[in-house]
């Protein structure tokens, strides 16, 4: 092929022949005449070799091809062109009037609003007779399809050689990420300076043009890398955890698959919120952004109940726990889905052995916890959102969600000390807690109940713990060793009444206890079954205080009476005799008592002999 017709260059790029012609003009690329079936008997041509390598690839294609387009690759504005366009030329070829078929387009276009009003008005502006006549070849190659615009079709397609695509294509992609008007600006001034291009005089910046010919704008750069996909983009820029945490489709749950009060979940939240602390030792006066704990049931999003800190810890979540236990009437759920902090993951809570079995051990329930770094693991974590507009925003003192937005008014509010104090705000959070609770929600499954209704309607009862079985299993554990004056822990010692310990001594034993109060504790085997309460002996006064030497006396007596219903069971047992003891002594002789009572003696450091 030694020449193209404007012709087939206007079927080609779908433009019209004048069209054709300014294009030519501005790629400078010459226009021949050619005797042939023309106007005059003469056609206007190109050189093949002239025209760049996409454009012939094109024409060969659409010289061998007899449906170039096909219907199911039609966008629904090519459909509705191609179909206007049919519907015109079957009313030339059917009412057309005339000896030629320019005479009956001629025709039908000077009479079509008769003819068809509708499709008068689809046309916004009736098409030339040369644009028909191209329209009928058209129909005559490839038929109905044939007649769709080709507008875009070099959709997907750009001007960047495969050099730039891989350059622009990295740069783009970097961690620092750089915006695309950054890259086109560096690579414009790059090429202007090494003479690679020069810049279009009247588009500025935004066009290059080569040696060869060639353009490149900085829309077509634009345009290219919009086709990055996005989560490639954020993979690259942003790295794993922000592609997984962006992109990554979260699990739709089926909440009608479980039942109220069978999952439990908790997750810990530091309030916007500044209020002044008169609740704990630790940081007493300050200004604080208290830390909450929730437990909430996962089926009825009911608020089960929760614990306040100045600091996220591992007591204030068993808090959190045992009051949302005693608060669900005792009653445990069957699985729980918990963080992976450190206050949530310790060996208090999963235990390290058989012996000293964890928390969610004791208690029964299946613990699962969230995937790390996930906010979409747990459905908790999109309360905090409702807990921040229903609460921390009603409140004095709201931060804001982060310091570029803390309001005005709190920063005048923290330095007046106008603010609430923690045990207000937590007076406050039990109200918002029951109005939560009876709040309609409108989640999946609710169906415009609240969270009260749907568990009271729903629940289903596990296993039931006493307030005594709720005291042992929060307790924190350690092995500690009975001596012959009880059990020895923090420097005291610890007996019951009945004198229980005694049966222990010399062994250990698993003891639960209160980090914050040791005035008692609890006595455990090592299964975990609670033995006895025992409570801290108090020394008795060295000067014989009454009251204190009478009960210490009394204390003793009670357990070597103990002492001595043990060995008497173990003798039943054995069939041994009982040894002498000094409680068992038979002093006969009346005299000896006397004499015994009248002996003196002398002590290593007194001068003076006792009677």
């Amino acid at each position: 092929m030694d020449t193209v017709t404007l012709r087939d260059l206007s079927l080609v790029w779908g433009i019209t022949t004048e069209g054709v012609r300014k294009r030519l003009k501005k790629f400078d690329i010459k226009i021949f005449d050619i005797n042939g079936r023309g106007r005059g008997g003469i056609v206007k041509v190109v050189q093949f070799t002239d025209l760049d390598h996409q454009t012939q690839r094109e024409i060969l294609t659409f010289k061998q091809q007899d449906n170039p387009v096909f219907i199911s690759n039609l966008t629904d504005f090519q459909r509705r062109e191609a179909t206007k366009r049919y519907k015109l030329l079957s009313y030339i070829q059917e009412q057309g009037i005339g000896h030629t078929q320019i005479d009956r387009i001629e025709y039908i276009l000077r009479n079509i609003e008769q003819i068809d009003i509708k499709l008068a008005q689809e046309f916004k502006r009736l098409p030339s007779v040369r644009t028909v006549e191209r329209w009928f070849e058209l129909y005559r190659r490839g038929g109905y399809e044939a007649l769709a615009p080709r507008w875009g079709k070099r959709l997907g397609q750009t001007k960047l050689s495969e050099e730039e695509k891989k350059l622009f294509t990295n740069e783009y992609l970097q961690p620092n990420g750089p915006t695309i008007r950054t890259l086109w600006m560096r690579y414009f001034l790059y090429c202007k300076k090494n003479n690679i291009a020069t810049a279009n005089v009247r588009d500025n910046w935004t066009t290059l043009t080569f040696s060869d010919g060639r353009t490149l704008s900085y829309f077509a750069v634009y345009r290219y890398l919009h086709r990055i996909p996005y989560p490639a983009l954020v993979a690259e820029r942003e790295g794993i955890n922000a592609f997984e945490r962006k992109c990554v489709p979260t699990a739709r749950r089926d909440y009608e698959s479980i039942s109220a009060n069978e999952v439990w979940e908790s997750d810990g939240h530091t309030a916007n919120t500044f209020v002044i602390n008169d609740v704990f030792e630790e940081r007493r006066g300050e200004i604080v952004r208290p830390h909450i704990v929730f437990w909430k049931d996962v089926k009825a999003r009911k608020l089960m109940g929760f614990a306040v800190d100045v600091t996220e810890n591992t007591t204030m979540i068993w808090d959190a726990l045992a009051i949302s236990i005693k608060n669900n009437d005792g009653y445990l759920p069957e699985h729980i889905l918990i963080d992976n902090g450190k206050a949530y993951k310790n060996k208090q809570s999963l235990g390290i052995n058989e012996a000293f079995e964890g928390l969610y051990a004791r208690l029964g329930v299946d613990k699962h916890f969230a995937i790390p770094y996930n906010p979409n693991a747990k459905p908790i974590e999109s309360f905090w959102r409702t807990f921040d507009n229903y609460f921390s925003r009603t409140l004095p003192g709201y931060t804001g969600k982060d310091n570029k937005n803390v309001p005005d008014i709190t920063r005048e509010q923290r330095k007046e000390g106008k603010l609430l104090k923690l045990s207000e705000y937590i007076e406050m959070l039990e109200k918002f807690v029951i109005m939560f609770n009876d709040m309609p929600h409108t989640g999946h499954g609710m169906s415009g109940k609240s969270p009260n209704e749907i568990f009271a309607e729903d629940m289903v009862a596990s296993r039931r713990l006493t307030e005594e079985d709720i005291a042992v299993i929060f307790l924190k554990r350690k092995e500690a060793k009975v001596f012959r004056d009880g059990i020895r822990f923090m420097g005291y010692y610890y007996t019951d009444n009945e004198g229980k310990w005694a049966e222990y001594q010399g062994k250990k034993v698993i003891i639960a206890y209160n980090p914050t109060d040791f005035r008692s504790l609890y006595v455990l085997d090592k299964r975990g079954r609670a033995l006895f309460k025992a409570t801290r002996v108090e020394m008795a006064n060295f000067m014989f205080d009454e009251v204190n030497s009478e009960e210490e006396y009394r204390r003793l007596n009670r357990e070597k009476k103990k002492v001595r219903e043990y060995r008497k069971k173990i003798a039943e047992i054995t069939g041994r005799r009982l040894g002498k003891t000094i409680d068992t002594i038979a002093v006969k002789d009346q005299d000896s008592i006397k004499s015994i009572e009248n002996t003196s003696v002398k002590l290593p450091w007194d001068k003076t002999n006792i009677h």
